[in-house]
């Protein structure tokens, strides 16, 4: 799956909009403001956003992909993501040039793995629980810049909780 890149810096203001003007870098942005999915794309799936969850529930011929409207240049992103039915699902960065494959957290904690991304220039890092999750790179030239998605395989659910972004200063 490809996507075209988009330019810009992403932050959702305290409305659920998307802005690409920089806004205050350094602090830290709900990704979805009160639940709300604008700015968002839907691409795929089922969603829906309940008590401060954003979940999406794919089929069993379609993905469940949740794009931002605008893009990211330097980032860094934490959350929670739990995924059912499945054993990984995906962050995407830079309109899906490099991505982290997220394993499915242990069902002792219900599930939910505490996730930190930087993107830093030319370099990305993943922390899943404190443990590495190696980047990968689509077989295309990468960006640095683009937007950001959630992506969840035939047939699982992902849900997402917490998440912040920030630009650095």
């Amino acid at each position: 799956m490809l996507c075209r890149r988009r330019a810009g810096a992403y932050l959702p203001q305290q409305g659920g909009s998307a802005a690409s003007d920089g806004g205050d870098a350094g602090a830290w942005r709900q990704l979805f403001p009160g639940g709300a999915l604008d700015g968002w794309q839907l691409q795929g799936g089922s969603w829906s956003a309940t008590a401060g969850i954003v979940r999406g529930e794919a089929t069993a011929t379609a993905p469940a992909r949740i794009q931002s409207a605008d893009g990211f240049g330097d980032l860094e992103l934490r959350c929670r993501l739990r995924i059912t039915r499945a054993n990984r699902c995906e962050v995407q960065l830079g309109g899906y040039n490099w991505f982290f494959a997220i394993p499915a957290g242990s069902r002792d904690r219900d599930g939910w793995v505490s996730l930190a991304v930087t993107q830093r220039g030319g370099s990305a890092t993943c922390l899943a629980d404190g443990s590495v999750i190696p980047l990968e790179i689509a077989e295309q030239p990468v960006a640095r810049d683009g937007p950001l998605a959630f992506y969840a395989p035939l047939g699982a659910v992902i849900e997402i909780a917490e998440a912040e972004v920030r630009t650095p200063r």
